[in-house]
């Protein structure tokens, strides 16, 4: 797959977790476009995309906690999101699988 394949499918990944994040009702499409975006980037062996990745989940998981550390009243008007725990597992579990392949 050439290079630039591998940017439009990676971006492609991005953007449509981004979408998904906002919608409870899909966590598990979430979770599984999280999955494939890693076993992409395992398959082709895409580290910088790797790291992209995780830092692009990670940004969803503070986004996430950053309303419920203000207050109790502000976290309870916010948006209902994914639980942060199950963008932590899915991150995790990427993370784990990623050195292994290599």
């Amino acid at each position: 797959m050439s290079r630039r394949s591998c940017d439009v499918h990676l971006l492609t990944s991005s953007q449509v977790l981004d979408i998904l994040r906002h919608n409870v009702k899909l966590e598990e499409l979430y979770r599984d476009a999280a999955s494939k975006a890693f076993g992409f980037c395992l398959k082709y062996k895409r580290g910088v995309e790797f790291r992209r990745l995780c830092e692009l989940l990670r940004n969803h998981i503070t986004s996430q906690v950053r309303p419920l550390a203000r207050s109790a009243a502000a976290a309870f008007r916010a948006k209902c999101t994914f639980a942060p725990s199950a963008q932590y597992a899915a991150l995790q579990g990427a993370v784990r699988a990623f050195p292994a392949s290599l």
